[in-house]
């Protein structure tokens, strides 16, 4: 909760972003607003965000990876199984 009557706030909306729709920055107290911080802040924002967006990005793609694993090692032990079974029965 965010109390008191004089906080600074960048709000930052994303369009292309799959993570966020809105992220909200509350600026320290002992900034001043001259033109040059507000770019070194707008700067520092989408800096925040992208990083942000690509750890998400980087997580989903170790998942996909992983999942891929998975699948084929499932395969693999299956596919023996099966041709266990058959030399089993002597089918092959």
């Amino acid at each position: 909760m965010v109390k008191g009557c004089e906080r600074r706030l960048v709000i930052y909306k994303s369009k292309n972003s799959k993570y966020f729709s809105e992220v909200h920055f509350i600026m320290k107290e002992d900034l001043d607003g001259k033109k040059e911080n507000r770019r070194d802040i707008i700067a520092e924002a989408n800096k925040i965000v992208d990083e942000a967006n690509m750890q998400g990005e980087l997580g989903g793609r170790k998942r996909k990876k992983l999942s891929k694993l998975l699948f084929f090692l499932l395969g693999c032990a299956f596919s023996s199984a099966f041709f266990l079974i058959l030399a089993h029965f002597n089918i092959i």
